[in-house]
């Protein structure tokens, strides 16, 4: 009897790549709420899919504008709205849009494209965008209906993701614990392994390699990065949400730890 070679599993990545091929169009993945993340606080989809600069069209002439309509507008627009629709951006780009919407809340949203309107203004993406194809209704019908059906495939998989077993090390379940409960701190953290401070200390430098003040600090950076990318919400209420109540406080950590302010990496790092 043959020897059985079992598959290897398939990633959400891999969903997204094959969606991408059988469409023949980017396909970019939005996460405003962190349901494409596993228990480890992580996502199940590449960061690189966050961004539109893969569209070449996109990349060129980067501007603020581009933020204000691709994140900014089109999510407001689908919370007062919830229904898949076409969009063109000012430089006379359009997608499709997809939302993800579970129990009447707006988790993120799925575009693909892209095509020329034909009406937009002269730059440097002009040669790129003036290279894309017209606009295909057609076509157009046929990534909506692909996209909600991945949509559905990428929060099946992030909820088994989430479900998945713990980390069986101590170390790994310390870093699961603080990643989830980023505003807890130390305090919190000693009270979910029912220790002291002080022993709580002895045994994350003992395990982690590193302080507890230290581990606290960059799981907090880390959380306070992915809602950056991943919301709309103001920088102060990051910085609450993660466990620092004073903004300054918050500029200054994040600075330290990133090298720029929060906002201004927010701007360069959501380039959309």
């Amino acid at each position: 009897m043959d020897e059985f070679t079992p598959m290897p599993p398939v990633s959400a990545e891999d969903v997204v790549r094959a969606a991408e091929v059988g469409l023949g169009l980017i396909i970019t993945v939005r996460d405003l709420t962190g349901w494409l993340r596993g228990p480890d606080g992580l996502s199940v989809i590449p960061a690189e899919r966050n961004s539109h600069r893969r569209l070449a069209a996109c990349n060129a002439g980067f501007a603020p504008a581009c933020i204000a309509h691709c994140r900014h507008a089109c999510t407001a627009t689908l919370r007062a709205s919830g229904r898949p629709h076409a969009t063109s951006c000012w430089k006379g780009v359009r997608e499709v849009l997809v939302p993800v919407i579970r129990s009447g809340m707006l988790h993120g949203y799925l575009f693909a494209g892209a095509w020329r309107t034909g009406d937009g203004p002269a730059g440097p993406w002009s040669a790129a965008r003036d290279r894309l194809p017209a606009w295909d209704p057609e076509r157009a019908a046929t990534a909506i209906a692909t996209l909600t059906g991945l949509a559905d495939s990428l929060w099946t998989m992030a909820e088994r993701a989430r479900s998945g077993p713990a980390p069986s090390d101590r170390a790994g379940r310390i870093r699961a614990y603080l990643t989830a409960n980023p505003a807890r701190g130390r305090a919190g953290l000693a009270r979910h392994l029912g220790l002291s401070a002080s022993r709580t200390s002895h045994l994350v430098r003992e395990l982690c390699a590193c302080s507890v003040q230290e581990l606290v600090i960059d799981t907090r950076i880390a959380a306070a990065q992915r809602l950056l990318s991943d919301s709309d919400l103001p920088v102060s209420e990051v910085g609450r949400r993660v466990g620092w109540s004073d903004a300054p406080h918050f500029a200054r950590m994040f600075r330290q730890r990133v090298g720029l302010p929060p906002g201004r990496w927010r701007d360069g790092r959501c380039a959309v």
